[in-house]
């Protein structure tokens, strides 16, 4: 059985001191709430003289859909976009301060 020395020695890391790899680290005081919420659901499409079909949010037209032969193109109003088949509005930033931790005086969060 390997001991934690050998262990590390063969990951080419030091015992006392373990390289992190930062890009695994949750840093949950710099989470950015998402600014988009998905209303693909509520989204209606009519279909237009023009031959493009029509996407539409509570009667307010928010993009098109253009067929090329076997392509589909989407165009989205500002505010509004489309990810993995899924349409999704913009909400607006806001600068809403974040805890920095849930219980505050206690020794490194613990109490």
């Amino acid at each position: 059985m390997a001991k934690d020395q050998d262990f590390y020695d063969n990951m080419g890391d030091d015992v006392d001191h373990p390289t992190v790899d930062q890009s695994l680290v949750n840093d949950a005081a710099n989470h950015q709430p998402k600014a988009r919420i998905e209303i693909t659901e509520q989204v209606d499409h009519r279909q237009e003289e023009n031959g493009e079909t029509g996407l539409y949010l509570d009667k307010k037209k928010i993009g098109k859909l253009k067929s090329q032969g076997q392509q589909h193109i989407y165009e989205m109003a500002e505010g509004f976009e489309l990810d993995n088949e899924k349409i999704y509005k913009k909400q607006p930033q806001t600068n809403k301060q974040q805890p920095k931790s849930y219980v505050e005086g206690c020794d490194m969060g613990w109490c």
